[in-house]
């Protein structure tokens, strides 16, 4: 329903021929931008001018009957130069870490060679996809600085580059959730069955499952990808955004990928808290049979010793997760009680804001702090790092007592015991005994 303007003639008045205006609404009904242009050519008005007296009513509500938030001025909000400033903070501290943690598990799962040991290539993948949790939102950060996105060739780099940034976000995101799942469930495995475990784990499968992962968390995300791209070359300039026509069957996967992003958070969550917690469980219930020195496993105290340090590794993991991620967890279950069957009260608009920020805050950090809670847990970790930063371990050598830089090597001698034999220029007393042995 628009308000339309006519400039009619009133003959009862003087013969200047004066003209009233006469207000008459006109109802206009538009399903489509051709429908929309044609109404703005019929009533001679620009686009601006018919959008600010449509009735938008039933558009601008949600299935409560409430009016949707303006996201346009929860985008433009101050709030998100918090964000803004924190992003590089977040990216230093996750590119830094997570490279050294691939260095030092790298260097480890190849010293260890085993199936055991395949919880290392589960942390390292971890690695890599929280280091692309980072990464992949360059250029939405960068869409966020206001002379950045008003410079023209820019925004269209940036506008160009936003779906698959968006893409990529969402496939690393999911794909380090779930690593994190199914670590936790090769742990508790581990620790609650380690006879089936050795016959079940080990490196082949825990690459396929790795490389699984991020191909479901690739597809997860398609929609994204697919939506962003098919509006930005079908949608016309001129005309609003909702009036652009979608398939049936991209309004399907538009309702399946909405319940999807606000119910598959929260079974991560939860999944990841109760697994952990039953891995937390195990874990004391062996240390108290432990101290009665009763055996409750096959496993030796060894490779007991062995295994605490991952399990210590994706225990902080798991509980700094939970604790980063609960405002994200609290934001998705009001998003489901907000709507439609339940439709409780929303939350004011100023308070939307800040929320949104600091769970976007919380959510960085969540994937850049993994080193320092690694290095603060694990022993073995730390050694592992001060070797990796040592030059002499980086290449293999061991410093003898007189300076040389040759390595050890051992041998048997008749009686089978383990013997040391250096090299020969590893001392200048072995030349000189040479040199007296040749002349004799």
């Amino acid at each position: 329903m628009i308000t339309h303007t006519a400039m009619d003639w009133n003959p009862f008045t003087n013969a200047s021929y004066d003209y009233v205006d006469v207000k008459e609404e006109v109802s206009v009904n538009f399903s489509t931008c051709d429908d929309f242009l044609r109404a703005v050519h019929d009533f001679n008005v620009s686009v601006e001018m018919l959008l600010a007296q449509v009735d938008n009513e039933d558009l601008a509500r949600d299935g409560c009957n409430r009016t949707l938030p303006n996201m346009t001025t929860i985008t433009a909000h101050p709030a998100k130069y918090a964000v803004i400033v924190m992003y590089p903070v977040s990216l230093l501290l996750c590119t830094m870490g997570n490279i050294l943690n691939i260095i030092i598990l790298r260097r480890e799962n190849v010293v260890r060679r085993g199936k055991r040991w395949s919880a290392e290539i589960y942390l390292i993948a971890l690695a890599v996809a929280d280091m692309g949790v980072l990464w992949s939102q360059l250029s939405l950060q960068l869409s966020q600085i206001d002379v950045l996105a008003n410079h023209p060739k820019f925004s269209t780099l940036l506008n160009g580059s936003i779906g698959l940034s968006t893409f990529l976000t969402d496939t690393f995101i999911n794909s380090s959730d779930w690593l994190l799942i199914v670590f936790s469930i090769e742990r508790l495995l581990a620790i609650a069955s380690p006879l089936r475990y050795g016959r079940i784990v080990n490196r082949q499968r825990t690459i396929i499952i790795v490389v699984s992962v991020f191909c479901l968390g690739m597809s997860a995300s398609a929609f994204n990808l697919y939506d962003y791209y098919w509006f930005y070359a079908n949608e016309d300039p001129r005309c609003p955004a909702w009036l652009t026509v979608k398939s049936p069957l991209h309004e399907d996967w538009n309702q399946v990928q909405r319940f999807f992003v606000v119910a598959q958070p929260l079974i991560n969550f939860l999944a990841i808290l109760v697994i952990n917690t039953i891995v937390a469980m195990h874990l004391l219930i062996q240390r108290r049979f432990r101290a009665l020195h009763v055996r409750i496993s096959s496993v030796s105290d060894t490779d007991a010793a062995k295994e605490k340090p991952l399990i210590h590794m994706l225990l902080v993991a798991a509980v700094f997760y939970v604790v980063t991620q609960m405002p994200a967890f609290v934001w998705n279950l009001w998003t489901i009680l907000i709507n439609r069957p339940f439709c409780y009260d929303d939350v004011a608009e100023e308070t939307r804001v800040y929320f949104m920020r600091f769970t976007s805050i919380a959510t960085n950090v969540n994937y850049s702090l993994n080193f320092l809670l690694y290095y603060g847990v694990s022993r073995a970790f730390r050694r592992g790092c001060r070797e990796v930063f040592c030059q002499r371990r980086m290449f293999g050598l061991i410093l003898d007592r007189s300076g040389s830089a040759w390595p050890n090597r051992s041998v048997k001698n008749d009686a089978g015991q383990q013997v040391e034999k250096r090299s020969l220029e590893s001392s200048s007393s072995n030349k000189s005994l040479l040199s007296q042995r040749s002349s004799i």
